[in-house]
C-alpha cells in the first residue's frame, strides 16, 4: 500500500477526509444545541437536565476515543470509521424514532460515542498515512474541520429547527453523517492496521 496520495496534502483523497471530518464536527454542532431545547421546550424537563443530556455526549467521548484510537492501530481506520460512522447515525436515529428524555440519553451516549470514533478514526487515517515531510502541515489543514464545522453546525441546526422543526434536524444530520462517512470511504488507503509512512 502507497502512502494517501504522492502529493499528501494537496491529493484529493486527503481533502476528501477533511471533508468528512467537516461534515462530523457540522453534525455535532447541529444536533447539540437542540438537545435542550428539546428536553425543556418539549420535555419539561428543567434546565439542569437539559444540560446534563448535552454533556452525556462529551462524557461518552472520553471513554470513546482511546478506544477508537487503539482500535484504528489493530483493525485500521477505514473498518473502524465505518463502524463509528454508522454507530453515530443509529445515536442520531433514536430521537426519530421515540422523542422522550430516555431516548434523548440514549440518542446522546451512542451518537457521543460513534461521533467521537470517528473524528479519531480520520485523525489516525490521516496520520498514518500523510507523508511525514507533510504531516504537521496536513494536522493544521485537517483541524480546520473542528472550527468549520462547529462555526457552521449551531447555524445549520438552529435554522433548520425555527424553519422545519426538529425532525427535519434529526433528518438532516443523520444525511450528513452518512455523506460524510461515504465521502470519506471514497479515499485510498486507511485499511492497514498499524502501518505507519515515514
Amino acid at each position: 500500500m502507497r502512502p494517501l496520495v504522492e502529493t499528501g496534502v494537496r491529493g484529493t483523497a486527503f481533502w476528501l477526509l477533511v471533508l468528512a471530518s467537516t461534515a462530523g464536527y457540522v453534525v455535532n454542532g447541529a444536533s447539540t444545541p437542540v438537545v435542550p431545547r428539546l428536553a425543556t421546550d418539549q420535555l419539561g424537563a428543567d434546565p439542569a437536565l437539559g444540560g446534563l443530556l448535552v454533556s452525556l455526549a462529551g462524557f461518552v467521548a472520553i471513554g470513546a476515543m482511546p478506544v477508537a484510537g487503539v482500535l484504528s492501530d489493530r483493525l485500521g481506520a477505514r473498518r473502524v470509521l465505518l463502524g463509528a460512522g454508522l454507530l453515530a447515525a443509529v445515536g442520531l436515529g433514536v430521537v426519530l424514532v421515540a422523542l422522550s428524555l430516555p431516548a434523548l440519553a440514549v440518542s446522546r451516549v451512542v451518537f457521543g460515542a460513534g461521533n467521537a470514533a470517528t473524528a479519531t478514526a480520520l485523525t489516525a487515517w490521516v496520520v498514518a498515512e500523510i507523508p511525514v515531510t507533510q504531516r504537521s502541515r496536513a494536522l493544521g489543514l485537517f483541524g480546520l474541520a473542528v472550527w468549520i464545522g462547529l462555526a457552521l453546525g449551531p447555524v445549520v441546526g438552529e435554522n433548520l429547527y425555527q424553519s422545519a422543526g426538529r425532525r427535519t434536524v434529526w433528518i438532516v444530520a443523520i444525511g450528513a453523517q452518512l455523506g460524510g462517512l461515504a465521502v470519506a470511504l471514497l479515499a485510498r488507503g486507511g485499511s492497514a492496521p498499524g502501518l505507519v509512512y515515514t
